[in-house]
């Protein structure tokens, strides 16, 4: 009775391991995919948070014409590899204003008044619109300029009135460092607040 019972039992060991060995393969693929959609998820979480930042010390005024001002904004981008004039990412911070009847070409037309660039500007443009800018982050002529027109949303240009204002961020963001073989991470990420 003591072998026939060992007998099974050796065979209960040798099906447990087989049964192993078919599900290991898929287990592994279902750790690192855990893995990678945690990095994904975490620079998403990053690069929301840098664009509230941003958005947020704009609207309060801070001057980002400044190099010190533009570095304490990026300290909140850590692990994102954003640099004042380089690195994986971009920052853009805009001031919108919806000009007033009879101002110009751009009459009743949101405008972008003001713009400041943080980071590699080659990662993409600006999705409000690219104005030509003054080494002080000023938009000459906006009120006619019609590259100075910003692509806001309808319900945010609808809700501007003459002469209101609105801080805009944005953050573009490459995560090179994301892209494993057999998952595929979002080439770019993009966020962007409105004040």
């Amino acid at each position: 009775m003591n072998r026939r019972t060992a007998r099974q039992r050796q065979g209960e060991r040798g099906h447990a391991m087989v049964e192993f060995a078919v599900v290991f393969p898929f287990l592994v693929l279902l750790v690192i995919g855990s893995f990678a959609t945690g990095m994904v998820m975490d620079r998403h979480l990053v690069v929301s948070q840098l664009v509230r930042n941003a958005g947020n010390m704009y609207a309060r005024g801070i001057d980002f014409a400044s190099t010190v001002n533009k570095q304490v904004l990026l300290r909140s981008a850590s692990g994102l590899n954003i640099q004042t004039a380089g690195g994986q990412g971009v920052v853009y911070l805009s001031l919108v204003v919806k000009a007033p009847p009879g101002s110009g070409a751009n009459q009743n037309q949101p405008v972008i008044a003001q713009r400041f660039v943080v980071g590699n500007t080659a990662i993409a443009a600006s999705r409000l619109g690219t104005p030509p800018v003054n080494a002080n982050g000023s938009v000459p002529n906006f009120f006619n300029d019609l590259n100075a027109r910003a692509t806001l949303p309808a319900a945010i240009s609808a809700g501007l009135g003459p002469n209101q204002r609105v801080f805009v961020a944005e953050v573009e963001y490459e995560p090179t460092e994301l892209q494993f073989a057999p998952i595929v991470a979002p080439n770019r990420m993009y966020s962007r607040a409105f004040f």
